[in-house]
């Protein structure tokens, strides 16, 4: 049992020790990248764009091309067409079993 307990204690003093060396480590990110060193909770982060100018980008990139609504509306076009197709040919099918 002694021997369970020192082990035990061993090992919280390890944890401790542990995140004791973390919290004093040197936090650092390369270009591009994001650091923080410690509790962000109730924090405001910033990414060096506003929140109007986030939104003004997300919605732009939402937002079709005349392009490509054209090339949307030619592919609907095409799959209605063949849609046509398929249900002409099933009912010509029905109608007409083909016999061996």
């Amino acid at each position: 049992m002694k021997r369970h307990l020192s082990f035990i204690a061993a090992a919280l003093g390890m944890c401790f020790f542990a995140s004791n060396t973390v919290a004093h480590a040197q936090v650092r990110a390369d270009t591009g990248g994001i650091a923080i060193g410690g509790s962000v909770t109730g924090s405001t982060i910033n990414i060096g764009v506003p929140p109007e100018q986030l939104a003004a980008l997300v919605r732009q990139t939402a937002d079709l091309s005349e392009t490509q609504k054209k090339v949307i509306a030619k592919l609907e076009g095409e799959l209605d067409l063949n849609h046509r197709n398929i249900d002409r040919t099933s009912k010509a099918e029905a109608n007409n079993p083909v016999r061996s």
